[in-house]
């Protein structure tokens, strides 16, 4: 009897889970989300900027005009799948230096710049894996590499932080889906 009562529970659990990844799986696709809707809101906070005074006495607002305009290239180039990117790196690439950089990315986007880089690249992943169904049988391995992570490890943590779900039942469902 216990054991099928703990049986019934994991079933129950699992089927709970699996309802779960759905609903976060159709969030992802859903006609809500796009990396363009995110840029423009980058675009946006920039009035928001202007209403902070210690952030303006940190940064002149040309240069983080500027810096925003930059960054918003950098993204359209896709800058962020390079592998082993840091700071300093993008810093050079757009004329400026690392603090000024850093600032910027934490005022407008709200993260630092790892989690800005991640979420540019998963939200390419994501983009990617729908357009282009030879993507879903690559590993999860070449995948990462793929969209600039370092290991599997790391691009499954980054998506799973981000979505919450596991970006194999993502492919999955993806496939299942065509």
């Amino acid at each position: 009897m216990i054991l099928i009562v703990s049986l019934s529970g994991l079933i129950g659990f699992q089927f709970y889970l699996k309802k779960q990844y759905r609903k976060r799986f159709e969030a992802i696709i859903g006609p809500n989300t796009s990396i363009e809707a995110e840029n423009t809101g980058f675009q946006e906070s920039i009035s928001t900027q202007k209403n902070k005074k210690s952030e303006q006495q940190f940064i002149s607002q040309e240069v983080v005009q500027l810096l925003t305009e930059k960054l918003a290239q950098f993204e359209l180039n896709k800058g962020f799948l390079e592998q082993n990117i840091t700071i300093q790196k993008v810093a050079l690439a757009l004329n400026t230096n690392s603090k000024y950089l850093s600032k910027v990315i934490n005022d407008q986007k709200r993260k630092t710049f790892v989690h800005y880089i991640n979420d540019l690249r998963i939200n390419e992943a994501v983009v990617q894996l729908q357009v282009h169904s030879i993507l879903r049988n690559y590993t999860l391995s070449s995948l990462a590499n793929e969209f600039g992570f370092n290991s599997a490890e790391t691009f499954s943590a980054a998506f799973s932080k981000k979505h919450k779900i596991k970006p194999s039942f993502f492919i999955k469902a993806l496939e299942k889906q065509n």
